[in-house]
């Protein structure tokens, strides 16, 4: 314990924690402390003390009424606090990994490519059927922009800063490094005491709403610092482990990972989304990796200093030198310096070409979408495929003169992968829109075009729209002329489809690829986008009879338990119609779908959504398989339980036998991409366990072990039951919304500028019709983190499993068997572990206690705890022991350790609410007390590292 801490009686050790984790608390809570004293905060630092010592929220209502100014300092040590407490988890796990490299050479580290295909080796799997899976495989992460990242880009950066400090403490004192000063220990203490300074005087609330171009880089500094690098090394990883468990064998390897981005072009309920915003999202996409590209050519040039006096060079690089001095030739001088020395030559000309292309996409910034060409320079690059034809050539010619070591790894093999992973586009830019938005847009079109005569296109049956969408389809004129003048968002609308094609056209033939419908309900959601796109000149025929080609695959999104159990039929309509089938057909006949874990989590609860995500996966592959098409599933997880979270590769394993078939595509969403991707070899970790899964899932011989088929039949017993628990309390009390309210901070977190998004989806009925069915599922969970309760992640399987298993030893075996051998009952069950632990009930009472009428908050509390007293009863009846997480006891000290701090923060919250709801409307001090409670929110995320 150390006294002269921020947190006196906080003793790391206590917690039993590894000899480096706690030594770095501790270290945290000493120079803390330190700071608020240099600083002149001794009375703070008294009050956070004392905040500490007492119990209950009477303490944190007095300290309520020293003023917003101290109550402000205190959140603030609190939350820097938490956030060093998970850089220093963030450390331990990735030193964890290093020491995994010391395992014998006979032993691979868990959860790793080589650890899957060694195990596929063992198993018998041959090299064809590598080669066959290999062809198969593609890992796609999607960044998004959803508004859960509640830091600002410059105290990420500080953190990070931090993290590389305790990294640089973690080595021992006896190991020397070259670009350190001898005094290495005392720079390192100084710099995080600098660090701390830093954090302490920078703001954690940014002054104001987060814009769609600050969203764009911020996504883009990820891209640079971290998914560019972890992209190469796992491909690396990839090669390296075929060629150590089939060795002498020869493989083509996939193009993975290939990432995509919503962030720019995600437009449901997002009006601050425009064309506009999405073509400078692309361009400022290209422009960044050719950038990197420009940069990585001078790393290149250090290594390949061969003087054609010493080796043999290729004729055919010789002959593409005399094409590149005919084309753009260099200075007689520098000509005359490099006459030896053909690869820096064939540089010099890589590099300005790549200038050339990256001064015409410079013109392109601000480009409209007209239909005439913009030129592009002779000496450009037209393509990514003309680049890395340049790059190829110099590693062939290496390889000819016995160079190869030089060709096959380091700096130019290194480009030359960049190129073929990130192209000319780094992520191709995903655009979402609600099918409501499209269903008013192709009326309004349908009705200037005079097709309908006097009917309207809302009122039509789904039958007769259909019928509609799919004459104009086939028609070859358009429905109004270009420049005619609609409403102001179908005008948006129909730019935005002629901003897709002058995109490929112009920028990369990669830069958009698909368009997400939300609330996908029906086929004529789907045709509704083709005929857009045909409007916009993104949908095209050729030949006569004619065949369709799109150039976007249009991604169907089921988020509700009723879209989730009648889309294997809808796709399978789908894939029947004409237009839609042949639009697929010319890109591979792949057929994607994007399945929403928040908003059916919302909808029907934890254990109902979770089967029926399960079963839709299963029956969409085999409707795709009966439509002789391929099934790529996206599955838009986000980073709690109740959004889908969980440890992704686990989920991987878990899903419906013959749904994965080798490609997987996932969403990356707010604090989740600041913690999967903020260090690189945490970003390398996170990615390798997703290949790992995704290639044990995927080889033939090797997948999921059959399930019974009496199993099924008990889980849709359990999601109807536990449907109908949850239901009964979010939907059918009507003074459920009056208790949620008051009971968590909803009303706050709507304040916080951390995305350009709005938390209620537009409903057009004005501010009196915000409410429970407006509101996203982001805030929505994020309330229930806040205060501890945790219901989307475990409410109603407690009363499912007693309902089926209370009064049967036999049912209980049968349910403790689908736990011991169905991977998807195992991650169900290991995922409402991990909620039950992070809630508290306790704390959760405290808000319950703040509701008015006060029998309204004892009503719901009691509801809620008894369910979840059955919940953690039952299911540690089916995992057979006597604690939750028992497997996990890393998992559960840091939690016990953060609940030391996180009852005291809470009391303060609530106190916070208290007083806020007191004040008078005119009070002049409103704005402090909302930059308080603001303060408040996001502590507690930082301390329950996890927002929505």
């Amino acid at each position: 314990m150390d006294r002269q801490g921020a947190f006196p009686f906080l003793n790391p050790r206590e917690f039993r924690l590894t000899e480096s984790h706690a030594d770095d608390v501790a270290l945290l809570n000493r120079l803390l402390g330190d700071l608020l004293r240099e600083q002149g905060e001794g009375d703070v630092l008294e009050l956070l003390h004392a905040l500490c010592a007492s119990a209950g929220t009477s303490a944190k209502a007095d300290c309520t009424k020293t003023g917003t100014e101290k109550i402000i300092r205190i959140l603030r040590a609190f939350t820097i606090f938490f956030h060093g407490l998970n850089k220093i988890e963030e450390k331990e796990t990735i030193r964890v990994n290093m020491l995994r490299q010391n395992l014998p050479a006979s032993a691979s580290r868990p959860e790793s490519i080589a650890a899957a295909l060694s195990e596929l080796r063992g198993l018998g799997i041959d090299a064809s059927q590598i080669q066959a899976l290999l062809e198969g495989l593609e890992v796609i992460p999607t960044f998004t922009a959803h508004p859960t990242e509640a830091r600002r880009r410059a105290v990420l950066d500080g953190l990070n800063a931090i993290v590389h400090c305790l990294a640089d403490r973690m080595l021992s004192a006896g190991v020397p490094t070259l670009d350190e000063p001898l005094e290495r220990a005392a720079r390192i203490e100084r710099d995080l005491r600098r660090l701390l300074v830093q954090l302490w005087e920078t703001r954690e609330i940014a002054p104001h709403s987060v814009t769609v171009e600050e969203e764009v880089a911020n996504a883009l500094y990820f891209f640079e610092q971290t998914v560019i690098p972890v992209a190469v090394w796992l491909h690396q990883d990839l090669k390296a482990a075929l060629e150590a468990n089939y060795p002498g064998e020869t493989f083509s390897l996939p193009v993975v990972p290939r990432f995509h981005s919503w962030v720019g072009g995600d437009r449901d309920g997002n009006p601050n989304v425009t064309p506009e915003d999405t073509w400078r999202t692309l361009h400022a996409h290209k422009a960044l990796i050719l950038d990197h590209y420009l940069a990585e050519i001078d790393r290149v040039e250090r290594d390949l200093h061969l003087s054609s006096k010493l080796v043999r060079v290729d004729p055919e690089l010789l002959k593409s030198l005399a094409k590149d001095d005919a084309e753009l030739p260099l200075p007689p001088s520098l000509r005359e310096r490099l006459a030896d020395e053909p690869y820096i030559r064939k540089l010099a000309y890589i590099r300005e070409r790549l200038r050339a292309t990256r001064e015409h996409v410079h013109g392109l910034k601000d480009f409209q979408f007209k239909d005439d060409d913009v030129p592009m320079r002779d000496t450009a690059y037209g393509n990514r495929a003309q680049f890395i034809a340049d790059l190829e050539l110099c590693r062939r010619s290496l390889i000819s003169h016995g160079a190869a070591r030089l060709a096959e790894s380091g700096p130019l093999a290194e480009l030359a992968l960049k190129a073929r992973l990130f192209g000319f586009h780094l992520a191709s830019l995903d655009v979402r829109e609600h099918s409501e938005v499209h269903e008013e847009v192709v009326g309004e079109l349908l009705e200037a075009a005079g097709v309908l005569g006097s009917a309207r296109y809302a009122e039509l049956d789904e039958a007769e729209r259909v019928a509609v969408l799919t004459r104009e389809l086939k028609s070859p004129r358009p429905l109004v002329p270009r420049h005619w003048k609609g409403s102001e968002r179908t005008r948006d609308l129909l730019e935005l489809f002629r901003l897709i094609r002058h995109a490929k056209r112009h920028l990369s033939r990669k830069s958009v690829l698909a368009y997400v419908v939300s609330m996908t309900h029906g086929v004529s959601d789907i045709l509704e986008v083709l005929l857009l796109a045909k409007e916009g000149g993104a949908l095209r025929t050729r030949g006569n009879p004619p065949t369709w080609h799109c150039d976007i695959h249009v991604v169907p999104l089921f988020e509700t338990i009723e879209d989730l159990g009648r889309c294997p039929d809808l796709v399978q309509a789908m894939l029947k119609h004409e237009v839609y089938r042949a639009s697929i057909e010319t890109k591979g006949s792949l057929q994607e779908v994007m399945l929403g874990y928040s908003d059916s989590t919302k909808d029907g609860g934890f254990l109902a959504a979770n089967w029926a995500l399960y079963r839709a996966q299963e029956r969409l592959a085999a409707a795709c398989r009966e439509a002789g098409v391929f099934l790529r599933l996206f599955h838009g997880r986000g980073g709690t339980v109740g959004r889908g979270g969980g440890r992704a590769n686990r989920a991987i394993l878990a899903q419906a036998t013959g749904s994965l078939g080798g490609r997987v595509r996932f969403t990356e969403q707010g604090e989740v991409v600041a913690f999967r991707y903020s260090l690189p070899p945490l970003a390398n970790r996170h990615l390798e366990q997703i290949f790992n899964a995704v290639i044990l899932a995927s080889a033939p011989g090797r997948g999921q072990p059959d399930v019974d088929p009496a199993w099924p039949e008990v889980m849709d017993h359990l999601a109807d039951h536990s449907r109908r628990t949850y239901r009964k309390l979010v939907y059918d009390d009507a003074d459920f919304w009056s208790f949620y309210c008051q009971a968590s901070p909803i009303a706050h977190i709507s304040h916080l500028p951390i995305a350009s998004r709005p938390v209620h989806r537009p409903t057009g009925g004005g501010a009196e019709d915000v409410g429970l069915h407006s509101l996203r599922a982001i805030p929505w969970n994020f309330a229930w983190t806040q205060n501890r309760y945790c219901v989307p992640g475990w409410y109603g399987v407690g009363s499912a499993l007693e309902a089926f298993a209370g009064e049967s030893d036999e049912r209980l075996r049968l349910l403790r068997k689908m736990h011991r051998e169905w991977p998807f009952f195992q991650v169900l069950i290991e995922n409402a572990q991990i909620e039950l632990v992070r809630a508290d009930m306790d704390t959760a009472a405290l808000y319950a206690a703040r509701t008015q009428p006060k029998g309204l908050g004892k009503k719901f509390h009691e509801t809620i705890q008894s369910e979840y007293r059955r919940t953690k009863e039952w299911v540690l009846k089916i995992i057979e022991d006597d604690r939750l997480l028992a497997h996990a006891e890393p998992v559960l000290r840091t939690v016990e350790m953060r609940n030391r701090l996180l009852r005291p923060l809470s009391e303060l919250q609530i106190a916070l609410m208290d007083a806020w709801d007191a004040l008078p409307e005119d009070d002049r001090g409103r704005e402090h007390w909302q930059e308080a409670l603001l303060l408040s929110v996001t502590a507690v995320a930082a301390a329950m590292q996890s927002t929505g």
